[in-house]
């Protein structure tokens, strides 16, 4: 694009709201639908990726998916993921609450 992304910025808004925000937990496929990032939904004062920016940042995203994808790795969020399933699949409710820091 023709905004120089901070790469680091560009990261956080990936883990932070796009696989890692409680909208990305109850979304489909546990990711943040582009109309919630982009539409503003999140506001300014939670995102710092300019609402006109965030669709390069989104497109960033599904590029990064795609190689992680392709190259069958994982990251962090997907391991947070791997276990809330495997934790929500038991027949116990062990848990009351998860916290998972960054």
């Amino acid at each position: 694009g023709n905004y120089d992304l901070d790469p680091l910025l560009v990261w956080t808004a990936i883990r932070s709201f796009l696989i890692g925000s409680i909208e990305a937990f109850q979304s489909p496929g546990r990711i943040l639908p582009r109309e919630h990032f982009v539409g503003g939904r999140l506001g300014r004062n939670r995102c710092r990726i300019p609402s006109g920016h965030r669709n390069e940042v989104y497109d960033i995203f599904l590029r990064y998916q795609r190689w992680k994808e392709s190259a069958k790795l994982f990251d962090d969020s997907d391991r947070v993921n791997i276990l809330l399933d495997l934790l929500g699949s038991l027949n116990q409710r062990i848990q009351t609450k998860i916290y998972v820091d960054e």
